[in-house]
């Protein structure tokens, strides 16, 4: 499928990963998740060097109200209170549910549209070094291992 590129995938991204490696996508259950919240890490998902340093419950933002199957053969990373798959590697192709990528600019901007805790700054400072750390080894350890 990716010709052993590296692949980030994240929410609408890894619905449509997870798609294209022939698992389901479908509503969720359990309905929209949105806003701060966590996720936990499998055993596989702390063992993964992306995550690798992390606490096993990481401080994420949702925003999704759809969710995936986990594709055949991939390793699951995480889960949420309230879906079982939030994360998973195939490869060198990686699917995230939650959103990791939030910085303080798109939090403002996504901030008229989410439900925010009233000190959102003090949970991005919370959020900021897991963000900075598994997007810094995301290139270090997957996008500059490319042939």
């Amino acid at each position: 499928m990716t010709r052993g590129l590296p692949i980030l995938g994240v929410c609408l991204g890894a619905q449509l990963l997870a798609a294209a490696c022939g698992a389901g996508v479908r509503p969720g259950e359990r309905g929209r998740e949105l806003g701060p919240g966590t996720v936990t890490l499998s055993g596989a998902g702390r063992d993964d060097p992306l995550f690798a340093g992390c606490a096993a419950t990481l401080p994420v933002l949702h925003w999704h109200g759809d969710t995936f199957d986990l594709p055949r053969g991939a390793c699951h990373l995480a889960r949420s209170p309230s879906y079982v798959n939030q994360g998973f590697r195939l490869g060198r192709v990686y699917g995230f549910q939650f959103h990791l990528e939030v910085d303080a600019r798109l939090l403002h901007d996504w901030s008229t549209r989410l439900p925010l805790p009233d000190d959102a700054g003090a949970w991005l400072r919370q959020t900021d070094p897991v963000r900075r750390g598994v997007l810094e080894r995301w290139v270090r350890e997957v996008l500059t291992a490319v042939p």
